[in-house]
């Protein structure tokens, strides 16, 4: 069609049609975030007076629920898996990361001296070939400091991936990776991803999204008394508003002590009083 003749009519008759044709919301939405974008593009180059897209409502997606872990279960997993490939990874995960940042870790970015972590980069699909990629927002660009159990995981899974490196031969492809596949080069993110709930089932948790381990990852530093804007420089978000709302999960800890401070409150009172 020509651009002068897509109108809103358009536009929703096709997300109508995506929608009976059992495409998902979040495709819906893709698309019209697509569209939306291109007709602006014509908007700016003068082909267009207005961009009929504007206004057109997204299709409303299903939140999918989070159940962050407890602090026994992360220890319980640790613990586990001490000593183990699995051992960094679950550290790893657990210090914030997002799946793609960690499969990019390089060891040129952990600086073992001053226990920090670099994250600059990530890894995605690009026209089905894995490529390092930046960031996509400039606060996800961060310095992360580590634990000393972190680092002494690390440590140990360094000398994990040397014999991986010795096993593989002339086949290992030297990217300097933290966690890759038996080669060398970039690990399968649905590799990563079962590795993670093969992890949570030998313990007797519930299946639960990686994402699910950033999510455990703030809400058991605000119930450890970080505060929020610290969360939100680990995490790599743009607001604390975004941490607050969707990252800090049933932390009971701080709400029991914002109790207790009432009763200190009340009791200094009644002291006074008496």
């Amino acid at each position: 069609m020509q651009l002068n003749k897509i109108t809103k009519r358009e536009i929703s008759n096709l997300m109508t049609s995506m929608g009976a044709l059992n495409i998902g919301p979040r495709s819906q939405n893709q698309a019209l975030a697509l569209l939306s974008k291109s007709m602006q593009g014509a908007v700016d180059a003068g082909l267009l007076l207005t961009n009929p897209v504007a206004g057109i409502a997204k299709a409303p997606e299903p939140k999918s629920q989070i159940t962050p872990l407890t602090e026994e279960q992360v220890l319980q997993l640790l613990d586990k898996y001490q000593s183990t490939f699995m051992s960094a990874r679950l550290h790893i995960a657990f210090c914030g990361l997002r799946q793609g940042e960690a499969l990019g870790l390089q060891w040129k970015d952990i600086d073992f001296v001053n226990g920090t972590i670099q994250v600059h980069q990530q890894v995605q699909l690009v026209d089905g070939v894995r490529k390092f990629v930046k960031l996509k927002t400039d606060s996800s660009v961060r310095k992360v400091v580590l634990s000393e159990t972190a680092l002494v995981a690390l440590q140990t899974h360094k000398t994990i991936v040397s014999r991986m490196r010795l096993a593989a031969g002339a086949k290992w492809k030297d990217m300097g990776l933290v966690f890759p596949n038996r080669e060398g080069s970039f690990q399968q993110s649905k590799l990563d991803y079962q590795r993670w709930q093969d992890a949570l089932a030998s313990c007797g948790i519930a299946a639960r999204s990686l994402h699910n381990a950033r999510h455990t990852a703030g809400t058991l530093m605000y119930a450890n008394d970080v505060g929020i804007e610290t969360i939100r420089r680990v995490l790599g978000h743009s607001s604390v508003g975004l941490t607050s709302r969707t990252y800090v999960h049933n932390a009971e800890a701080p709400l029991r002590r914002a109790a207790e401070s009432m009763d200190y409150i009340y009791k200094k009172k009644d002291g006074a009083a008496a």
